[in-house]
């Protein structure tokens, strides 16, 4: 991986590059700190379609705050957003993905969508659907999905319309 590190406000942060010539692979851990010189920089975001177009990625895991989605990753099976992801910026589109679970530092989703094999999304942070979710653009990426898993005691009431679930088969369940 190829790293912009930069300060900001005293804040040491890196930002994962987009490098074109090499595709990501195999079993990817992003690791929540990088030193270069004897500094820690927090890794702290991707650039735009740093894990696009990775055909030979098979998992990835990481707490990037800023977590800018992924496309076109067909042999990814796993994806692990670990505490520290605050936000998620874009789709997760990989045709062998079938789980996405969002931890609790989750406190923004603009948009949430998946391929065709998502079957369940979980959301640990029992705020996160007050934030605008997007699911489903184009309707046909969710057909597979069954389950919503809410941290929320009230979930099963939810209306799925109120946070922006338009697209979902009526064989969706949501859970608590």
């Amino acid at each position: 991986l190829t790293y912009c590190l930069k300060t900001i406000n005293s804040s040491r942060i890196a930002t994962i590059m987009n490098d074109r010539k090499h595709k990501l692979s195999g079993n990817l851990i992003i690791p929540d700190n990088v030193e270069y010189n004897g500094v820690k920089y927090h890794v702290y975001d991707a650039e735009y379609e740093v894990f696009d177009n990775c055909p030979e990625l098979i998992s990835l895991t990481t707490a990037l705050t800023k977590f800018p989605g992924m496309g076109n990753c067909d042999n990814l099976t796993s994806l692990e957003l670990r505490e520290g992801v605050t936000f998620l910026e874009s789709s997760i589109d990989c045709n062998k993905l079938e789980s996405i679970e969002l931890p609790k530092s989750v406190i923004s989703v603009s948009q949430c969508s998946g391929s065709s094999t998502i079957k369940t999304i979980r959301f640990k942070n029992p705020n996160t659907f007050d934030y605008q979710l997007s699911f489903g653009y184009p309707e046909e990426w969710l057909n597979a999905l069954t389950d919503i898993y809410f941290a929320s005691p009230f979930a099963p009431k939810l209306d799925l319309r109120s946070i922006g679930v338009f697209h979902v088969n009526s064989h969706v369940t949501i859970h608590d």
